[in-house]
């Protein structure tokens, strides 16, 4: 209302804008209580007492500054926490593939520990793994359990004469 009065009635108008002062430190309005003395400081522009008009300019200033810089943390915090998310999901996605390629890798790790690597076939751990997975299972159904094992003879001879590199071909 003091804004307003300024051009028609300027002597109203001082009185709504202090008692706007007053009002705004009692509820510590910021955005008001700056522009309200920045409606005094043109006031008294208007009335030629520049020095209050001086001293009002001096608090709106002095005000929006502090506006400006408390602006500025919040920003500053927002770009902090918004840099702190951004680093934090390329982690995450960081962590994803290297999960995947150590998964890749167990995997492959797994598949050599039971295969032969010459023949590709599979070896004897394979075979405790699967003749124990085998028995238990019979055991849980109340099956029969049998095992057929063969022996090449004098195999041993063939890796003795020729070598092993011609035994394994064999």
């Amino acid at each position: 209302m003091g804004d307003t009065l300024i051009e028609t009635d300027p002597q109203q108008a001082e009185g709504y804008l202090h008692k706007a002062l007053e009002i705004m430190k009692e509820t510590g309005s910021a955005d008001y209580l700056s522009y309200t003395h920045k409606c005094l400081a043109r006031l008294y522009e208007k009335q030629g007492q520049l020095s209050q008009a001086l001293e009002h300019y001096k608090t709106y200033a002095d005000l929006e500054i502090e506006q400006l810089r408390d602006m500025n943390e919040k920003r500053t915090q927002a770009i902090t926490v918004q840099l702190d998310v951004s680093r934090l999901e390329h982690e995450r996605e960081r962590y994803k593939q290297k999960t995947v390629e150590l998964s890749s890798t167990i995997e492959h790790l797994e598949e050599l520990s039971v295969r032969d690597g010459l023949t590709g076939l599979y070896n004897r751990r394979y075979l405790d793994m699967q003749l124990t997975k085998t028995f238990l299972e019979s055991q849980l159904n109340g099956e029969t359990f049998t095992i057929l094992i063969s022996d090449i003879d004098n195999f041993k001879r063939v890796n003795d004469t020729f070598s092993h590199s011609v035994g394994d071909e064999v």
